[in-house]
């Protein structure tokens, strides 16, 4: 998962990716403060993992567009023919279940995305007694 914080110096917003899926787990994994670099002003800095948080990913917005386009391109080449040269009365249904298909998959991966991002920025360590990183 990509996270991000800000630089303490310049402000600039420092990205990295990470596997726990909360701060808790990043915490445990990695400590209550995270050693960085920023690349823009070269400074090493320290981040408290309350200061690191997640947005939702621009790559489910060009999944879903690529899954409505070859998706729809599939239904007109092999599904409209087909229901269309055996008069079947259910065609029209069926055309356009299958043109809502791609939609329902964008949908289920864009409420996936937005879970996962709520989970993350959602738990904090702040005002918890743990004993990580000592």
């Amino acid at each position: 998962m990509k996270v991000y914080t800000r630089c303490i110096e310049c402000r600039e917003e420092i990205t990295f990716s990470t596997f726990a899926p909360n701060r808790v787990e990043m915490a445990m994994r990695e400590g209550e403060n995270k050693k960085m670099d920023c690349s823009n002003c070269h400074a090493r800095i320290t981040v408290p993992i309350d200061d690191i948080y997640t947005k939702k990913s621009t790559l489910i917005n060009w999944v879903g567009l690529f899954l409505f386009i070859v998706g729809s391109a599939l239904t007109f080449l092999f599904v409209y023919p087909l229901l269309y040269q055996t008069n079947n009365p259910y065609g029209i249904y069926v055309t356009s279940g299958s043109l809502l298909l791609p939609g329902v998959i964008y949908a289920l991966l864009k409420k996936q995305d937005s879970d996962r991002v709520g989970k993350f920025n959602r738990h904090n360590l702040k005002g918890r007694v743990h004993n990580i990183g000592r």
